[in-house]
């Protein structure tokens, strides 16, 4: 059995691994000796103090995020932050009603795609195909359709379409791709974008940047110039994002120029 910090609630005590350790894994039994782990332990913090700050607070301008979060445990803030249903239909682990109705938001429903949403609805050819007809009015009849089952299945966000390039014919992910052009690429993201949202229901574009590959994806670097990156990789993005503006934007896993996408600043919110 694996445990994260979720895990504890606050009458426990807090583990601090030693250095160069990440993890811990219990193998069972009532009871554990952990000596010679080089753990050490701490009572848990005192909680912070519960205002009764709602969301809608934050909404109108009556308190601050900042004042909002404060109010809010550690394990309440890590639920906060997964307090999405994965799938439509599927809960997602560590996730909370009680929280949400305690804070007064609701729990964000996503559907994966791009090929139709992930939830036994339509099944679309792949983006490729939808790319190779170089029209974008049948499309935006594709993208009825998705809007149309989104909100007929509760979903509040489709997470696609996927805006990335193809470099290889083999490429591990083409198929949830347009093609090896920026500006073929963004124009179908547009109008996919432009016609989904108007049905009220969010799109989130991926993978932001630099993931057209599959395989290895998690831990390699891409090394990108900065304008093969501004006339190619971010094309199809700045395209969508400047005509459509979809609701959200989906980083990638990988490395690019030796730091984490996913904890790029400049790439996350400067670009």
């Amino acid at each position: 059995t694996w445990y994260s910090f979720v895990d504890f609630t606050d009458d426990t005590y807090l583990i601090t691994l030693k250095k160069g350790t990440n993890y811990i894994k219990f193998t069972g039994g009532t009871s554990i000796n952990l000596a010679g782990f080089g753990l050490s332990f701490k009572k848990a913090v005192t909680l912070p103090e519960y205002k009764g700050y709602k969301l809608a607070d934050v909404v109108n301008g009556t308190v601050s995020l900042d004042e909002f979060i404060a109010q809010m445990t550690d394990a309440e803030l890590s639920t906060f932050f997964v307090s999405y249903y994965g799938g439509v239909g599927a809960g997602t682990a560590g996730a909370s009603d009680a929280v949400c109705e305690k804070y007064g938001f609701k729990r964000f429903t996503m559907a994966d795609g791009p090929a139709g949403l992930s939830c036994g609805d339509t099944a679309f050819p792949s983006e490729t195909i939808i790319a190779c007809t170089w029209n974008t009015d049948l499309t935006t009849i594709y993208a009825s359709v998705i809007g149309s089952e989104a909100i007929e299945k509760g979903a509040d966000m489709w997470l696609a379409p996927g805006m990335n390039l193809h470099r290889n014919p083999l490429g591990g992910r083409d198929n949830e791709y347009f093609s090896e052009d920026p500006f073929l690429s963004g124009s179908f993201g547009t109008a996919i974008v432009k016609t989904v949202q108007s049905y009220g229901v969010g799109v989130c574009i991926k993978h932001f940047i630099c993931n057209e590959k599959e395989g290895s994806k998690l831990g390699s670097d891409s090394q990108v110039s900065e304008r093969a990156l501004r006339e190619l990789y971010l094309e199809p993005f700045r395209m969508t994002v400047t005509n459509a503006h979809p609701w959200g934007v989906m980083s990638s896993y990988n490395i690019l120029n030796g730091v984490a996408v996913s904890t790029n600043y400049d790439l996350l919110n400067n670009i």
